[in-house]
């Protein structure tokens, strides 16, 4: 009996350790703000998943999503952009660069923690 207690004890002891080392881990926000920066259409994700999509409360027609990871990864999106009839994609800006050769419908960002955790995508478009 005292045998099956002490090791009911063991695993309990065992149990609640793990338990505590796993909440030691740290998770971080990659933040993505996303927006049509030019021009008439839409800009979305791909959509594996399901995320919280939030409309940024100080910047008109922005929205931003945020994904968990480790503190020293990264993470990646894939941006769709759905131009108006008469317009096409003009460029793509990634945190206020241009992303040279890049007028597709799709721009895949990614955001790390060399980039503070946060990136801010824009599309152009322009009349065809």
């Amino acid at each position: 009996m005292t045998k099956r207690i002490t090791s009911l004890i063991l695993v309990t002891l065992l149990v609640v350790s793990l338990f505590a080392f796993v909440g030691c881990i740290k998770e971080y926000g990659y933040t993505f703000y996303f927006y049509v920066d030019e021009g008439e259409g839409e800009l979305t994700f791909e959509q594996g998943f399901n995320p919280t999509v939030h409309l940024c409360e100080d910047v008109e027609n922005m929205y931003f999503v945020r994904l968990r990871g480790g503190k020293e990864g990264f993470r990646e999106l894939t941006f769709i952009a759905i131009p108006e009839e008469g317009y096409r994609v003009k460029e793509w800006v990634f945190n206020e660069k241009v992303v040279e050769g890049n007028n597709t419908d799709t721009f895949t960002a990614k955001v790390s923690s060399d980039l503070n955790y946060k990136g801010v995508i824009a599309v152009r478009f322009e009349k065809v």
